[in-house]
């Protein structure tokens, strides 16, 4: 009985010893997987708005985290929203292609990418860091651009609501199934940008941005045949010149070939169309009526508003 009584301890001691011993492999394991990331997490989100006439909204969300062994996570979140039904749309950052996607019966869709993991595709190595990202967009089947905006919350940048802010669509001048757009906006001194971007253009070719007579600069299209520029008050590697300030007073974005011929052009009005500022009203007389807006003359001269989201 004595024998069996000891059996029966030495039993429940090493059922114990290993349950402890269990429990405090998994407090280590817990603790390990706690420490393993020794750098706060960074975000960025960039909210989309349509571009001109085009319908919808949506927003990109970018996070990154470091390991103590020096691995990088990464995770990408596209999600668009009241776009066409059932149509393909290609989601890029920083003229970095995400990857494309295809709408539900609503015009819903939704993109995710993850590095390392194996659930979903990889985020792209040439996708910036989080601190260096600026703009996200998403472009149809032909290559139109119909969302866009900037990311926030990032590095040393200003990223508030602009006091200026004018976005515009380029026309392909020879009909030759380019896309492009151009913005402009400015809080004060504090922040002055100019970007234009387009695509469908001839990959590796080199193209001459001309903004009021001045060039702004020389850009090369990429593997997919798009481009971009952006110029930014006190940006280092990209300064905007002080030939284009202030911003608000730009009116004419050109686009030129090798040949030096025009591919894209459009024209800034001048008034904001962000309804901030002192730009924030203007009156003048409805001249036409169209489905998405109307067009109104005043002294300043004819402009075309565009019912959006945000209107």
């Amino acid at each position: 009985m004595k024998q069996n009584t000891l059996g029966i301890g030495i039993v429940i001691g090493l059922m114990v010893a290993g349950l402890a011993g269990t429990a405090d492999a998994g407090g280590r394991a817990r603790q390990m997987r706690h420490t393993q990331r020794v750098t706060p997490a960074a975000k960025a989100i960039a909210a989309l708005s349509p571009v001109g006439a085009a319908t919808g909204w949506g927003r990109v969300k970018v996070e990154e985290q470091t390991r103590a062994d020096g691995t990088l996570e990464r995770e990408v979140t596209a999600e668009l929203f009241s776009l066409d039904p059932s149509a393909e749309y290609t989601v890029t950052v920083d003229d970095v292609v995400l990857g494309q996607v295809l709408t539900d019966a609503q015009g819903w869709a939704v993109l995710k990418l993850e590095s390392p993991g194996t659930d979903y595709p990889p985020v792209p190595d040439a996708l910036p860091r989080v601190n260096d990202l600026a703009s996200a967009a998403v472009t149809d089947g032909s290559g139109a651009f119909v969302l866009e905006g900037s990311f926030v919350g990032i590095g040393d940048r200003w990223h508030g609501k602009p006091e200026y802010e004018e976005r515009i669509i380029l026309d392909d001048v020879n009909g030759s199934g380019v896309a492009g757009i151009a913005k402009v906006e400015s809080e004060g001194e504090i922040h002055q940008s100019f970007q234009t971007r387009a695509t469908g253009l001839i990959s590796g070719e080199q193209y001459t941005i001309v903004v009021d007579g001045f060039q702004a600069g020389l850009v090369t299209a990429d593997a997919v045949g798009q481009a971009r520029l952006h110029l930014e008050y006190r940006d280092d590697e990209n300064p905007l010149p002080q030939e284009m300030t202030p911003v608000k007073d730009l009116r004419q974005v050109e686009w030129l070939d090798h040949n030096g011929d025009i591919v894209l052009s459009g024209t800034f009005t001048g008034v904001a169309d962000n309804g901030g500022g002192d730009m924030d009203h203007f009156g003048g007389q409805i001249t036409a009526i169209a489905a998405d807006g109307f067009s109104i003359q005043n002294g300043m001269g004819s402009f075309q508003v565009v019912i959006t989201v945000d209107t």
